[in-house]
């Protein structure tokens, strides 16, 4: 795969090749450095390269130049390649034009110049890796979009050979392939044993033309076949199928349901080497899962499978199938979380007492680095378990966009742009057929300067706990929640820690937790209590003592809800 671009542009030649030349030293391993003395230059440059299928992650231009200003190529350059994270870099940018910048081309950062060179580098790494999460993350969402859409439709077809035709045509126009074959499994013998699409036109050979052997050693081998370019490869340098046809790019993937080979897929793209991508790879993988279930309910119905279920065995497939995909659904969720050893390295002192009811977690913690400051947050969202997290990872994405992109830093800003992007994001549709959707969020979020431990927070029905001097400070937030009908704005709270001082945030599983001797609620004096005997104490031997605590009051009580309790000794 051919390394991505970046795009540096200034009419000062001697800037532009400093510049240039400092990038290619600092980051040439990865990418490509592009120079262009206008803007002109560059649009040409960019067009040429979306025409290669070069990606584009991060563009860098100067303000003043002859003839099209920085901000006003900048505005072009995100009408052509929206994602890509354009920074402006000049000495003499006014502040008019780093707004249009903003505004008008999704400014990603300005630099001012001279620029600091360690600066320059982390801002383009950092840049690069946000433009490639964002992508991956569009791709991911784009191709569950699609397999939602397309097991929606096939979901209808209840004769195998019906079912199997709009698979095969599904494939086909999603990956643009040249063709595409479904073979079953012997045990089908009074089927039409293999069904090809090519070239628009349905055949139905006893012994189609494909690569025999190939397929019989993914179906024995239960395994994934895939080549990038297998006319030469020597391996293949005897199979009849792939010489004659000249093949580059196929995939052998088996269609398994209960560990057994049901049906196999064959799917080609005959001239074009190194075809099949991750995408395509996860895409077939997501798909074929659901069409095997389809299939197997399709030869129930046909009457050409006599293997009789028992209903229990088929609850407990079942009940493992949606374990399953809550399983992958919480490592969803846990690498959208900050990992704590990052925190650790701006919050040393500091710890995550993080507890799901199930499996996945209404409740979820967020952080960011931002220069000097260091923002943090925990969010108590509507409901736990599937319905909990979905609004947990809109609330990441949503707070990583408004701080990262958006570039706001007050913290009674951000929550307030997040009570009305989540509004907009559930109630954009009040003709649905529930209605409008009432969920939200009850959330604290922390701004900490780091150089001075100046803190600013804000928050949405939560209460935070501070020790100052050894005594406790009660502070409560707004009685708003996240989500509700009404506009609202958050207000902005601050306060100076000094050595030894102590912050805590939490959300209300924690004083909601039944146990003890008497089943009663661990009520928010309790709390109290237990962060006064720990406060003083180095911050893992809390997160220790808060762990045992808790689990010596369930006393086997059932978890009542997702309990977060984030704590910082600054």
């Amino acid at each position: 795969m051919p390394k991505p671009v970046i795009i540096c542009v200034d009419d000062e030649k001697v800037v532009l090749d400093s510049l240039s030349k400092e990038l290619e030293l600092s980051l040439g391993d990865e990418f490509f450095i592009e120079p262009a003395e206008s803007g002109e230059e560059a649009l040409e440059l960019i067009d040429d390269l979306i025409k290669q299928g070069k990606e584009i992650p991060v563009f860098i231009s100067d303000q003043l130049m002859p003839g099209m200003k920085g901000d006003e190529l900048l505005k072009e350059v995100y009408r052509v390649s929206p994602d890509t994270r354009n920074i402006l870099l000049t000495g003499q940018a006014t502040m008019n034009s780093v707004v249009n910048a903003i505004n008008q081309a999704k400014l990603y950062r300005y630099i001012p110049k001279p620029w600091d060179a360690t600066d320059l580098k982390l801002t383009v790494q950092e840049a690069a890796k946000s433009y490639f999460l964002d992508v991956k993350f569009k791709k991911h969402i784009a191709v569950l979009e699609r397999i939602n859409q397309s097991t929606s439709a096939l979901t209808h077809e209840i004769k195998v050979s019906k079912l199997a035709q709009a698979l095969i045509e599904e494939i086909v126009n999603y990956l643009q392939l040249d063709k595409v074959s479904i073979l079953f499994a012997p045990y089908q013998a009074n089927l039409n044993k293999h069904i090809v699409l090519q070239n628009e036109q349905y055949t139905y050979p006893q012994e189609p033309p494909l690569p025999q052997e190939l397929i019989a050693q993914a179906y024995k081998e239960k395994k994934t076949i895939i080549e990038s370019n297998a006319i030469q490869n020597p391996e293949y340098k005897n199979d009849p199928y792939i010489q004659n046809n000249k093949v580059a790019s196929f995939i052998i993937f088996p269609i398994i349901y209960k560990n057994e080979i049901i049906a196999t897929l064959y799917a080609e793209k005959t001239k074009k080497t190194d075809y099949f991508t991750n995408e395509h790879f996860t895409y077939l993988k997501l798909l074929l899962d659901q069409a095997a279930n389809m299939l197997d309910n399709a030869f129930l119905y046909e009457g050409l499978e006599q293997v009789i279920h028992e209903r229990t065995q088929l609850i407990e497939q079942q009940n493992k199938d949606i374990q399953d995909s809550i399983q992958y659904a919480k490592r969803i969720q846990s690498a959208m979380m900050p990992n704590i050893v990052d925190i650790h390295k701006f919050i040393p002192n500091s710890f995550i007492f993080f507890s799901p009811k199930d499996i996945v977690s209404g409740d979820f913690y967020w952080a960011l680095p931002v220069g000097e400051y260091f923002f943090i947050a925990a969010g108590d969202c509507t409901g736990h378990g599937v319905p909990g997290a979905f609004m947990s990872l809109i609330g990441s994405m949503l707070l990583h966009n408004i701080v990262s992109e958006y570039k706001i830093y007050d913290t009674g800003r951000i929550i307030t742009e997040l009570h009305n992007s989540i509004r907009k994001t559930l109630q954009s549709n009040p003709t649905d057929e529930y209605g409008v959707i009432q969920d939200g969020m009850d959330i604290s979020l922390c701004r900490i300067h780091l150089p001075t431990k100046h803190i600013q927070f804000s928050g949405a029905n939560h209460i935070l706990y501070i020790f100052q001097n050894g005594q406790i400070q009660e502070h409560k937030t707004d009685r708003v929640p996240i989500g509700g009908e009404h506009e609202y704005t958050f207000k902005t709270y601050e306060i100076q820690f000094n050595p030894k001082d102590a912050l805590y945030m939490f959300t209300d599983g924690v004083t909601d937790q039944f146990g003890g001797e008497e089943g009663k609620k661990f009520s928010r004096k309790q709390f109290t209590n237990l962060l006064e005997d720990i406060y003083a104490m180095p911050a893992q031997e809390q997160l220790r003592y808060i762990q045992k605590y808790m689990s010596d009051w369930r006393k086997g009580n059932p978890q009542t809800d997702d309990m977060l309790i984030i704590g910082i000794i600054l």
